[in-house]
């Protein structure tokens, strides 16, 4: 099969809003979601914080920006399928498991747990 990497242009605020409300904080593996700027609706920063993969009894954190998450989409739609489903990840038709692949790519640099 042969691919071709397409760009599209987003508004900011519909990106932000279809990976920060698709509940992809809501496995086990989060520990918490805490807005410093903005909310899940309107881009700003948010502080994410995931149990350490190589550690289960501590915890990572990172403010997360707008250009986090697309930065981690753009890797994670190259590197990851929907765990659950094996489907692409499509910003615009995200799940929470879809969502979950970009937060964590977005904090751990690729998707760890699930």
């Amino acid at each position: 099969m042969t691919t071709v990497k397409i760009d599209q242009d987003v508004e900011a605020a519909d990106f932000w809003s279809a990976v920060m409300g698709s509940a992809g904080t809501s496995w086990g593996w989060w520990l918490g979601e805490e807005y410093l700027s903005g909310s899940w609706d309107v881009p700003g920063v948010v502080r994410l914080t995931i149990t350490d993969p190589d550690d289960e009894d501590k915890a990572i954190s990172k403010d997360v920006t707008l250009d986090d998450l697309v930065e981690a989409y753009k890797k994670a739609v190259v590197t990851s399928r929907d765990p659950f489903t094996g489907a692409n990840l499509e910003w615009d038709n995200l799940d929470a498991s879809g969502s979950d692949c970009i937060l964590q790519t977005a904090v751990l640099g690729e998707v760890v747990y699930g």
